[in-house]
């Protein structure tokens, strides 16, 4: 990427951040004679696919945080092994967490921001308790698979970090969104 052409690129992704269009507009469903088309609001289109209420926004934001989050527990984890000499499980540990805090950090201030913001969101500090106990816990799984691949299959610790975080980056994703950052359910009190 050329560096004129960054801003558009930011512009792209501040695009796809933005929040569904509103329920006033209608776009129609398919196109076919106006007496057997089906009209319906976008937000509603998205309701009914199941990833209503913003969460494929959401998706792609958690999974543009996750490669930040990978690239900061790449050059951890490289750093720790060829600068200092450690084992590279040990220093997969180090890196972990040090790409949960950047990535919990963004994913709080963009991804989140309106769940996190709500009065009735959990507490911040349990917000993050939660979210670094869910990568912690993922590393029961992911240092096996970063040993098999490193050790077993002799692939570079690195390439086998990245397959090994990458395999449990859906997961996170579909924990953060219905846990972490859940929005509490609105009583629809009828009067």
């Amino acid at each position: 990427m050329k560096a004129e052409e960054l801003p558009q690129a930011l512009t792209w992704i501040a695009a796809m951040a933005r929040p569904p269009a509103p329920e006033a507009e209608v776009r129609p469903l398919r196109a076919s004679t106006r007496a057997r088309a089906s009209y319906v609001t976008p937000s509603r289109a998205a309701r009914v696919r199941g990833w209503g209420d913003g969460r494929l926004v959401r998706g792609l934001q958690f999974g543009l945080v996750g490669l930040a989050g990978l690239a900061v527990n790449q050059a951890i984890l490289a750093g720790l092994v060829s600068l200092a000499n450690w084992n590279y499980l040990l220093a997969a540990v180090i890196s972990s967490q040090g790409s949960t805090v950047t990535t919990f950090i963004i994913n709080e201030l963009w991804v989140f921001r309106q769940a996190a913001l709500d009065p009735g969101a959990r507490a911040l500090p349990v917000r993050f308790l939660v979210f670094d106990a869910l990568n912690t816990s993922s590393l029961a799984l992911r240092l096996p698979l970063l040993f098999g691949l490193t050790s077993g299959l002799g692939i570079n610790y690195l390439v086998s970090n990245f397959i090994a975080v990458i395999v449990f980056l859906l997961l996170r994703f579909v924990v953060a969104d219905g846990w972490i950052w859940k929005r509490p359910a609105r009583s629809h009190s009828t009067v």
